[in-house]
């Protein structure tokens, strides 16, 4: 039996909100990521609770950017919160 293994980058999953080894990555997960409810704050809090403090939103607006600021808030922690890129503006944010 292969038991499931951390990988030196954790995996967040914002289908459990929890980390999760790669080996638990299968198709059954990737199902269950299309079908069941994004738990961004349970995700967002798992980081938060393991002290990380640099947040990226990737993609074309940052429209994460302000809960993941009202979370840290919530838990009285500062971090970096940098989007990739901003609406109407194809360049990528400084």
């Amino acid at each position: 039996e292969i038991k499931s293994k951390k990988t030196d980058i954790p995996f967040i999953s914002t289908v459990t909100g929890k980390e999760l080894a790669t080996d638990e990555l299968n198709a059954e997960y990737w199902w269950d990521n299309i079908r069941q409810p994004v738990q961004f704050r349970d995700a967002l809090n798992t980081l938060i609770d393991d002290e990380q403090n640099c947040f990226v939103e990737i993609g074309a607006h940052a429209i994460l950017k302000y809960y993941q600021n009202e979370q840290l808030k919530h838990h009285n922690k500062s971090a970096h919160v940098r989007p990739t890129m901003t609406r109407n503006n194809g360049e990528l944010s400084e």
